[in-house]
């Protein structure tokens, strides 16, 4: 009997594991040949691509599949971006487009690898206009369409400024910094610099004139530097600094004013004028003297004779009001002029599916129709870049404020009394008087009969009949006008024997201030008060709505007017009978401080019973 022999799991691991190992050895030998066929496979392809095509293809060979087991290399991802915003045939957004379009393109070469796929991604970007001439240009197979570039220039010649370095030049010209920060300042100063030719010493010179003139003496005192550039940081840093001096002058004020004893008024001759009369309504006009010590001070320590601030002196100090200017005159007051529209009327604007009703006035001295920039924006009106700019001089010959006009509205529907109808284009400007200025040529263009008297406008030109007038002209000759309406319609229960006292019944005198007098009252304090700061009242949305009219209206009838103080009363609103809100003005805390002004008020009952009582 053969001896038994132990049994050893070890071993049987063992042999278990040689084939495992002899497979693995094969398959990695498999791994190894596939790649050594793949690298000859491309070699061999490269070779045959060399000898066919000897100059290098535009685009790289696609890779053959990869096999399984083989190892291919990917090519890098590319980044996302999103698509351009659509183009709509906006000339000022032209070069926008097509920019962004390019960098689209550049970052994603892979997925737009062909021309007609960059055309059709430009032609499905297209909105309105555009979009229609573009697919008229692909049913004719026109060739613009073969390359991007040239599809490109085509649109350049119908959308592109083809005043481009004129209109820069205009706006270049008129550009101000105004109270803006300098960094919003230079970046327009470097849009519209880059479409012109000037050199850099005239680009320095434009943008220092384009300055607030805060910086301007500011760069008067340390220098101008030499260049372009030197010039732009400068500004900046400086520009910079004067915005937190001024934040933090704003955020050190006293908790508490004490204002001086006021000292009796001065008696003044009408015919001279020495001081500036105090207007109504006028608190703290009067202001100390400085001591001898304290002017010392200040002259040592090169301190403004009158903010006590660094930086600046006494004939340019910020804070100083301007003084007075004495000029002859034949009278003691000169009126305060009110500006009222000497026509004015409705008018309805309709674009797309939109209706629009605006006031406007009616101006023989205007050069063209007007829109007023805020309220396009507001009820989005589309605009449209003019091709040339346009610049509008004011009665005395100066330019406006707001520079050359550069955009314009689409050709808009305009509807008067909905009887009178056409198309216009109105030039976009800053027009606080009136939404709509209708000026000359209009009117040139019309002929109406305007009926200044009655306030009424007939359209009986052959113009009107042919093209605006949709009834005929005996149903629609006339037009009512706000300005002007007739008495009885102003005032049905007035007796006609009244009607030469209509300016007493009329509302439109209390929309101005009487002119100032030379017994016009101030406000005095009481020596050694302290100006109250009123509480803040909680107001909801009916009620804020409310005090924007308030402000609005009063603002522009000039009752009230802007005012940096941190001082102020709260404004609350008392439901009335007609369930209407009316604001209220809490100066309590202020009129106790006042110095009042006792004395006996007649009593209008009384003068009316001795009026009746006379003999």
């Amino acid at each position: 009997e053969p001896p038994c022999v132990p049994y050893n799991r070890a071993m049987d691991q063992e042999e278990d594991a040689s084939p495992l190992t002899a497979l693995t050895q094969q398959i990695a030998a498999l791994a190894h040949a596939v790649r050594e066929l793949r690298a000859d496979y491309n070699e061999v392809q490269e070779q045959l691509q060399a000898i066919q095509y000897p100059a290098p293809p535009p685009a790289p060979m696609a890779s053959p599949p990869p096999l399984v087991g083989a190892t291919a290399s990917l090519p890098a991802p590319e980044p996302k971006i999103p698509l351009p915003d659509k183009f709509s045939g906006d000339r000022s957004t032209f070069r926008t487009f097509v920019n962004a379009c390019k960098l689209l393109f550049m970052l994603q070469p892979q997925t737009y690898s062909t021309e007609q796929v960059k055309v059709g991604v430009v032609m499905s970007l297209l909105r309105g206009q555009p979009q229609s001439w573009a697919f008229r240009l692909m049913e004719q197979q026109n060739a613009c369409l073969l390359t991007v570039d040239a599809f490109f220039q085509a649109m350049a010649v119908l959308y592109d400024d083809p005043h481009r370095v004129a209109t820069a030049e205009a706006a270049l010209r008129n550009l101000r910094q105004g109270t803006r920060p300098v960094e919003d300042f230079t970046m327009n100063f470097r849009k519209f610099a880059a479409d012109t030719d000037w050199n850099q010493a005239a680009l320095k010179h434009q943008f220092r004139l384009g300055l607030s003139a805060t910086l301007k003496d500011e760069l008067a005192r340390v220098g101008v530097p030499d260049s372009l550039e030197e010039l732009i940081q400068l500004s900046i840093q400086i520009d910079q600094r004067l915005r937190e001096r001024r934040l933090e002058k704003a955020s050190s004020f006293p908790a508490s004013w004490v204002l001086p004893k006021a000292s009796p008024p001065i008696r003044v001759d009408p015919e001279v004028t020495t001081s500036p009369e105090p207007e109504p309504m006028q608190l703290g006009s009067l202001r100390p003297s400085l001591s001898s010590e304290e002017r010392i001070r200040r002259r040592r320590l090169n301190l403004c004779l009158y903010c006590g601030l660094s930086g600046h002196l006494l004939s340019t100090c910020p804070t100083r009001p301007s003084p007075p200017r004495k000029v002859p005159s034949l009278s003691t007051t000169v009126p305060k002029l009110h500006f009222s529209p000497l026509l004015t009327f409705s008018l309805s604007l309709q674009w797309e599916d939109k209706v629009l009703v605006l006031p406007a006035i009616l101006d023989s001295g205007a050069s063209g129709c007007f829109l007023d920039s805020k309220v396009a924006d507001c009820h989005k009106i589309p605009l449209l870049t003019k091709s040339l700019p346009l610049l509008i001089r004011v009665a005395d010959g100066s330019p406006i404020s707001s520079g050359p006009i550069l955009k314009e509205s689409i050709p808009l529907r305009v509807c008067m009394n909905k009887i009178h109808s056409e198309m216009l284009s109105f030039d976009v400007v800053a027009s606080p008087l009136s939404p709509i200025i209708i000026g000359l040529p209009w009117l040139r263009k019309h002929n109406p009969i305007v009926e200044w008297e009655r306030g009424k406008i007939t359209f009986l030109s052959h113009f009107c009949r042919t093209n605006c007038l949709s009834f005929p002209p005996s149903a629609c000759q006339k037009l009512c006008c706000v300005a002007f309406e007739k008495p009885f319609e102003r005032f049905p229960g007035l007796p006609s024997e009244y009607y030469d006292f209509l300016d007493v019944f009329d509302k439109k005198g209390a929309d101005s201030l009487p002119p100032h007098r030379k017994y016009d009252c101030p406000i005095d304090l009481l020596p050694g008060s302290q100006i109250p700061f009123g509480r803040i009242y909680p107001l909801a949305e009916p009620e804020l709505k409310v005090l924007r009219d308030y402000l609005e209206e009063n603002l522009t009838k000039g009752f009230i007017r802007t005012s940096t103080s941190p001082a102020g009363a709260g404004i609350f609103f008392v439901e009335k009978k007609d369930h209407t809100l009316r604001p209220c003005i809490d100066y309590r805390n202020l009129n106790n401080i006042t110095v009042k002004n006792r004395y006996p008020l007649p009593l209008i009952p009384e003068l009316f019973q001795r009026l009746r009582e006379a003999t």
